[in-house]
């Protein structure tokens, strides 16, 4: 009778010892499950993040070493020699890039209106900067395809003062580095036309 109730004891008290344990373990597996699948998500997030970050970085490092190139060494660029080679050298840097699809007109307000074209073009508001983001290109003139107009490549951006630096082909015969544009102010191209906006890397 004595080894009864004893077994009983035993009994009860592991049962109260599991029911805690169990109930803790199962606890302890959904917030492990909840972290992992947190984790997961937030994996994602910054792996696409760093690979948008390294495509315009790319961008921007291929139009740097550019500059000071001038004819003929422009000559990788496209026929230099023969035509104004803005447009060329913005999307050869494209291409060194990886970026897919670029466009293929030599004509610097041409590559504005690919931009349309593709939903990619972001529009300078009038008195403001707008979007630009390093990695872009500005288009200096309306996106219409018409001649007369300029495009470079956005590598710096100073929102606090509204300006912009930038990698610009075929501006004074070479590659050149312009800081400190005051986007609402600044003009080239023959027609000395104002920066109408910008077109983003398809994919960024």
């Amino acid at each position: 009778m004595k080894r009864k109730k004893l077994r009983l004891g035993l009994s009860s008290l592991v049962a109260a010892l599991l029911i805690p344990l169990f109930a803790g373990g199962a606890t302890g597996v959904a917030q492990a499950a909840t972290t992992s699948s947190v984790a997961a998500v937030e994996s994602t997030v910054d792996t696409t993040i760093d690979t948008l970050a390294v495509n315009r970085q790319l961008i921007v490092n291929t139009a740097l070493k550019e500059v000071g190139v001038k004819p003929p060494a422009c000559g990788k660029y496209g026929p230099c020699a023969k035509y104004d080679w803005c447009a060329m050298f913005v999307e050869w840097v494209w291409k060194q890039a990886k970026v897919s699809p670029v466009p293929t007109t030599w004509v610097a307000r041409g590559v504005g209106k690919w931009g349309v074209q593709h939903q990619l073009f972001k529009p300078r508001p009038a008195g403001g900067l707008g979007d630009p983001v390093p990695g872009d290109l500005v288009i200096y003139g309306p996106p219409d395809g018409v001649v007369g107009g300029h495009v470079s490549v956005v590598v710096a951006v100073d929102r606090a003062h509204g300006t912009i630096d930038t990698v610009d082909g075929n501006f004074g015969n070479k590659v050149a580095h312009r800081k400190h544009l005051v986007a609402t102010k600044v003009t080239a191209g023959a027609k000395k036309v104002h920066i109408s906006g910008y077109v983003k890397p398809p994919g960024a």
